[in-house]
């Protein structure tokens, strides 16, 4: 993809970000909501982490921690939530088919897109930060896990790098833990600017760590062994059902699309 396809990348569809700004705007504690950008970040992460986090979790952290809202009509609340979950579905389609295009195009250097960058590094790194799996992984390569098929240093630099843009203020602190793992001084070469230079580069290095570790991971889960003297049972959902993927709406506006 060229860099002209990907400054005109769409996040949202003009009817999903229509109807999931609606959504937002409808939270009753809206000093906690994430922005739209944020929002985006988040879904991303939860396209790449190794773990299925059920709706009602991720929902809740998206409108603060908890979901209360001022909908009053029925019809209106399920269009609604659709927007929300075609456009994690969409997300998690394009993870598995796609090649990703970061979206922004901060080598203009303005202002709107730095912060709109800042507020989508800080959904990532929200959900990223919560992945147990993925730590977990990391945490045995440190000890001295014998696999080679990830590099978990380009991963503690890249993690920095996401970090240091979402929250500038922890600049220092993320640079004195870089500093400890190199020989020379990098103090005069990592700058905000340069981190913010490098996003881009840093979360593609992130969703493939994130790929290899879920491969690693699905490879060395024990495979669950079905007796062919019990034969499987299907159970039919209604599209009229709530959908089982917990999000409270209906099958055939969720999952059943």
């Amino acid at each position: 993809m060229t860099e002209a396809a990907a400054s005109k990348m769409t996040m949202f569809t003009s009817s999903e970000k229509k109807n999931i700004i609606k959504l937002l705007s409808s939270a009753t504690n809206q000093d906690k909501i994430m922005t739209l950008d944020e929002l985006h970040g988040y879904l991303f992460g939860l396209a790449i982490i190794p773990e299925m986090i059920m709706p009602s979790q991720w929902t809740a952290a998206i409108f603060g921690e908890e979901e209360s809202f001022v909908i009053n009509d029925t019809i209106e609340g399920e269009q609604l939530f659709g927007s929300l979950f075609s456009a994690y579905n969409r997300i998690i389609t394009d993870n598995m088919t796609g090649e990703f295009v970061f979206p922004f195009d901060i080598k203009k250097d303005s202002t709107k897109d730095v912060n709109r960058a800042r507020e989508w590094s800080r959904g990532l790194y929200r959900i990223l930060s919560t992945s147990k799996k993925i730590f977990k992984v990391y945490d045995e390569i440190k000890k001295g896990s014998d696999n080679q098929s990830i590099d978990n240093e380009t991963f503690a630099v890249c993690y920095c790098i996401l970090k240091a843009v979402a929250y500038p203020e922890k600049t220092p602190e993320l640079l004195e833990r870089l500093q400890k793992g190199v020989r020379t001084d990098i103090g005069p070469v990592i700058s905000d600017a340069n981190f913010i230079s490098m996003l881009p580069a840093a979360v593609v290095s992130i969703r493939e760590y994130a790929m290899v570790v879920k491969e690693v991971i699905k490879n060395s889960e024990t495979s669950t062994t079905i007796n062919p003297s019990s034969p499987l049972q299907v159970v039919k959902i209604g599209r009229n059902d709530p959908c089982p993927c917990g999000s409270g709406i209906k099958y055939k506006k969720c999952c059943g699309k």
